[in-house]
């Protein structure tokens, strides 16, 4: 059964925050689309890593700090991976399942069940990760791209009305368009005015996001502050997108083994990887008012809202994981992640157990010295056994998703499916067949050997678990096209 966590101070590492003295800072780093092998280091993909992309400050922070390899998003795409992010709550509680309409079933006969309804931003009535720091005393500040707020329609749903004191770039668009200022010095209407602030002619989008993050930093040393800079990059369009240094030198590179090759998409990785090494260097090399380094006192994590774009419209590759972003198979879902804070988190950890983007907020809390109440439910279990301890375990069901309905566009083939990941398994109720697959992830992490009926005692226990997750969030299936019944659930 799901349980409700109430954070406990005792439970906390890093050390809670005590109110005689300051929490640390959070700098939350998500890319956009950034898949599980999109980055060069190992330490982060089971040694999967790319040898064509280049990552070299994000692999010195995950070898200085904990990665995990079997970390997850909580969507698919990037709408319910961010409301999930910011309430620690699954997409049934948060009603946010996908971008746009659950029922994109492209061309071609129609399915037989058809998705049910889906949220474009996260409820006014949420209480975000940035309200509860914000309460905390921290000074608060979201940077880049926001996609679960400002939707026509809705109020009460921007950043600064879910807990930001400043936004720059932060609105309803999915994408910016395009990845530098016009002649005007202008980001263009998809991207938040504020950030413009940052801009001259030719000015690369994230070098802005990270101009704009360095200066929030720099005006609030003095008090705990949260960052969270949310790159634009690397979502489509790429073509033409990476800021020319960058795209100059990876085309002069040899025809790497891999399926890794675009430059342009080599050059926006790389951009993102420059901006975490501009902001280290900033903690590094700046006080607060009583001497101490930022970076003695700040906590950074990074990840990703989903896996790598593929095909048609992508460039990228999962191997050796199966599928894209936009599916809920592995290389849909599988993400990096990375915890660092030197002064609390030991150097060198990898930590094998299986977490997900729900995680973050607790885990967070806990930092921050701030227990949930115990009416409050949160989905996400605080991972701070597993940074004290990269060996231990959490004791919790699994990890779910639910997506009831379709994404079948842009080569993608995502049909309604509810999963558990538990241990090595991998388990997903397909609704329109009424039946699991279950996948040995450890020794198969591209999906390709369905062991569902050589594992009868498995395929039970977790198809049970995930009927008590889906009536324990109120996840609702899809309903038969034809009737309008729902359809069975596992």
């Amino acid at each position: 059964m799901l349980t409700m966590l109430t954070l406990t101070l005792s439970l906390v590492v890093p050390a809670p925050a005590t109110p005689a003295e300051d929490p640390p800072n959070i700098i939350l780093i998500l890319a956009d689309d950034l898949g599980w092998t999109d980055v060069s280091g190992g330490r982060m993909n089971l040694g999967h890593g790319s040898d064509f992309y280049e990552t070299p400050h994000l692999d010195r922070l995950a070898a200085e700090g904990m990665a995990f390899p079997h970390a997850y998003a909580a969507g698919a795409n990037c709408s319910p991976t961010r409301a999930a992010l910011m309430s620690g709550q699954y997409a049934p509680r948060t009603g946010v399942y996908t971008v746009g309409s659950l029922d994109r079933t492209g061309r071609g006969p129609e399915p037989p069940l058809r998705g049910i309804a889906t949220r474009p931003d996260l409820s006014a009535e949420t209480v975000t990760m940035a309200e509860r720091l914000q309460g905390r005393g921290y000074a608060t500040c979201h940077i880049g791209k926001y996609h679960v707020g400002g939707q026509k329609g809705t109020r009460g749903t921007t950043p600064s009305e879910q807990g930001f004191d400043e936004n720059f770039g932060g609105g309803p668009a999915g994408h910016a368009g395009r990845s530098f200022a016009d002649a005007s010095g202008r980001f263009g209407p998809r991207v938040g005015p504020e950030l413009d602030a940052f801009a001259r002619p030719g000015t690369h989008l994230t070098d802005a996001v990270t101009d704009a993050a360095i200066d929030f930093m720099g005006r609030h040393a003095d008090r705990p502050f949260f960052v969270q800079l949310a790159h634009y990059a690397v979502h489509t369009p790429i073509r033409g997108q990476g800021r020319p240094d960058l795209v100059a030198r990876f085309r002069s590179r040899g025809a790497p083994a891999s399926e890794h090759r675009d430059a342009d998409y080599a050059a926006l990785v790389a951009g993102i990887d420059e901006s975490l090494g501009r902001v280290r260097r900033f903690l590094s090399e700046t006080r607060d008012g009583r001497g101490r380094r930022l970076s003695a006192r700040t906590l950074i994590i990074v990840t990703s809202d989903n896996g790598g774009l593929t095909g048609p419209a992508g460039v990228t590759a999962n191997t050796p994981l199966k599928g894209q972003k936009g599916e809920y198979h592995e290389g849909g879902i599988r993400v990096p992640l990375v915890f660092w804070y030197p002064a609390r988190i030991p150097a060198g950890g990898i930590c094998h157990e299986p977490v997900t983007t729900v995680d973050l907020l607790p885990t967070v809390l806990g930092v921050a010295g701030i227990a949930a109440a115990t009416d409050e439910v949160i989905d996400g279990s605080d991972l701070a056994p597993l940074l004290r301890d990269p060996t231990a375990t959490l004791g919790r069901d699994g990890i779910f998703w639910h997506f009831p309905g379709y994404l079948r566009q842009s080569g993608r083939d995502a049909r309604p499916v509810s999963i558990i990941r538990r241990g090595r398994w991998k388990l997903v109720y397909r609704y329109e067949e009424t039946r699991c697959a279950l996948f040995d992830l450890r020794a198969d992490p591209g999906e390709a050997t369905d062991r569902a009926d050589d594992e009868p005692a498995v395929t039970t226990s977790l198809r049970t678990r995930l009927a008590a997750w889906l009536d324990d969030v109120g996840g609702l299936p899809p309903v038969h096209r034809d009737s309008g019944r729902p359809a069975a659930g596992p």
